[in-house]
Formats: C-alpha cells, structure tokens, sequence
C-alpha cells in the first residue's frame, strides 16, 4: 500500500493572465511547483526543491510570468535567496543572496513592472542572469514586511471590511468567549467576477488591514472560508477550498483538499470539475539539480 504524506498548499493567481502558481509542500521539506493555466484547465509540473520555502512572502506576477520566492537551505551557500524565475522552474534568471531568512521576498506592483523587495540592496548584492523584464524597488525600514496575502488581495482589486465573528457566514467561525472584552473579528473580502453577475467571497480571522504589516509576514491565515454568491441569492459554501479565484471564462477556479477545481453555479449549486489530483505526488528518486544557483 502506498502512504500518502499530508501536505499543504499554496496558490497564487496571476489575474492579468489567468495562470496560477501552485505550491505544494510535501514529503517532508519537498516543495514542488506547478503552473496552472486556468482557462485550459492545464497543469504543468514544475521543480522540485528540499528546503525552506516561506510562502507568505513569495509572489506571482500579475501578467503570469514571473515567480518571486524566497527559500532557505542550511547546506547551501548562501543559505538563503530569494529568486526570479520563469514558473513552473525555481531557477534563478534574477539571484539576491542573504544571510538570513529573515527578510527577502516580496509583491509585484500591479501598475508598472516593479517588484518591491523586503531585501537591503546594500547587504544583497542583486545578480542578474537572464534578461529580465522587472525593475526593483528596495522597500524602506518603515515598509518592511510589505507582502502577504492580504497585499496580494488589495492589489488584485479585493475589498475588505471588518465584521463580528457572529455575523460570519454559515456561523463558521468560533462564537464569542463571554470572558473576552470585545467580539472577535473577521475580515470579509469580495470581488466581482468579470463577465458574470457572480462575487466571490472569502472570510478569515482577524480585523480588516489597516496598515502594512511591521514585520515580513511568514503565515498566511490557516483558517479560510470561501463562498459564491449571485445577484438576490444566498451565498453559496465552496467547500473545503483553501484557495479560490476566477478564469477568463467566468469560471471560479478553486483548491481543495489537494485537488484542483473548476466550477460553475448551476440550479443554485455549485458543479464542480476536476482538473488534477496532487495528493500522491512525489520527488524524483534521483537527486534533483539545485535549481536555486
């Protein structure tokens, strides 16, 4: 019998370009990358890399063609960088070393072709190896740790707003503890879905941002809830789906449980279609190249 490992995901949507990138980390410290073309419904598996990868702080390019991760491995020298490259690869076409994992990642601006990097540009020497389309953009002490989900979101044309765990959706979040002062909090995002009369919806603990964060974050919110919801309708659950997003057909496109979807409502349900199954997957026997070098 084969056992299966249990892994975790993480999806980040280019929205100019309909293409996602899917992390999945699993066996052990593999991390694998995938390019998902989302109007094809076609996965293209990508590299494999033993390491550290520190997803709250790795970026896809609004136009879909260029990754920006920041990993860590004790053996290599340096230990850690943070890279450019061309998706699904890991390999570097753009190369910042670091002496720490500390720092490093970043987001791509949504409106020139600049990427704003959580580096020191005294400290991380930037190599260039492959022609590249980005200018860089050092963010000051003071914008530190820009970068996350909740940036990605904002710079994908996400609202948000804060609202009492009670009037969650579905009551999925805890109730209120009658010892605590105040209510919890969550954060409620929406979009509109091009060519449709659809929003997506997606709620997770916690206020509302209302500043950049004051450290580079390492986490994305563990806990996530997405729903569908039509013009007069009650919205409708995606279950199960940790990430969840859009095609240029209008068609939502989703995570969960390790399998990649798509979907449409259809008489008031959501009718699901499977793209690919990644549970199972894993590393090559032979040793893999060092796609960070």
């Amino acid at each position: 019998m084969t056992r299966t490992s249990k892994s975790s995901f993480h999806v980040y949507h280019a929205v100019q370009a309909a293409k996602a990138v899917v992390v999945r980390r699993g066996p052990s410290k593999w991390w694998h990358f995938l390019l998902w073309d989302l109007d094809m419904g076609i996965v293209q598996p990508g590299s494999w890399f033993s390491g550290m990868v520190y997803p709250a702080r790795c970026d896809f390019s609004p136009r879909g063609d260029a990754f920006l991760m920041v990993a860590y491995k004790g053996t290599n020298d340096p230990i850690a960088w943070t890279v450019i490259s061309r998706p699904p690869s890991v390999r570097a076409d753009v190369f910042w070393p670091q002496e720490t994992a500390a720092l490093g990642g970043g987001l791509f601006d949504s409106r020139l072709p600049i990427i704003w990097l959580n580096l020191r540009p005294e400290k991380n020497q930037v190599d260039i190896r492959t022609k590249c389309t980005y200018e860089f953009g050092y963010l000051d002490e003071e914008h530190k740790g820009y970068g996350g989900l909740r940036e990605r979101l904002i710079r994908d044309g996400w609202a948000a707003r804060e609202i009492k765990a009670g009037d969650a959706l579905g009551g999925l979040f805890p109730e209120t503890d009658p010892e605590q002062e105040a209510e919890p909090t969550v954060t409620r995002w929406t979009t509109s879905l091009p060519k449709t009369k659809l929003t997506l919806i997606l709620e997770h603990p916690g206020g509302a941002p209302t500043a950049p964060p004051t450290a580079p974050p390492t986490e994305d919110p563990a806990e996530r809830h997405y729903f569908l919801q039509t013009h007069g309708h009650d919205p409708i659950p995606i279950e199960g789906a940790t990430w969840a997003g859009w095609n240029k057909r209008g068609q939502v496109c989703y995570l969960a449980d390790g399998i990649l979807y798509t979907a449409e409502i259809k008489s008031g349900d959501v009718e699901s279609k499977i793209v690919m199954d990644l549970n199972g997957l894993a590393p090559p026997a032979e040793r893999v190249l060092r796609e960070s070098r």
